[in-house]
């Protein structure tokens, strides 16, 4: 898979979570005493959860493209000599 393809995926589930928890508290009832909070922090673990996985990735892909940059350096600076 590329990875635009899977960062793209994380984004919108994470979205995706974020729109269900809106959803979601606007369904709870208002007698129900603490679950609003519960839920918007629920929310907000899941976003930041989410947003670490992201740069994870993009930190992943970002090693793994100079590790490639390099490799095709060293492989070019070989071929001149």
């Amino acid at each position: 898979m590329n990875f635009f393809f899977k960062s793209a995926v994380v984004a919108v589930a994470a979205f995706g979570c974020g729109l269900a928890g809106v959803i979601v508290q606007s369904f709870v009832p208002a007698f129900v005493e603490g679950a609003r909070p519960t839920i918007t922090a629920v929310v907000g673990l899941v976003s930041t959860l989410v947003s670490i996985v992201l740069g994870l990735l993009i930190s992943s892909t970002y090693n793994s493209f100079n590790a490639q940059q390099s490799d095709l350096q060293v492989a070019a600076s070989t071929l001149g000599h």
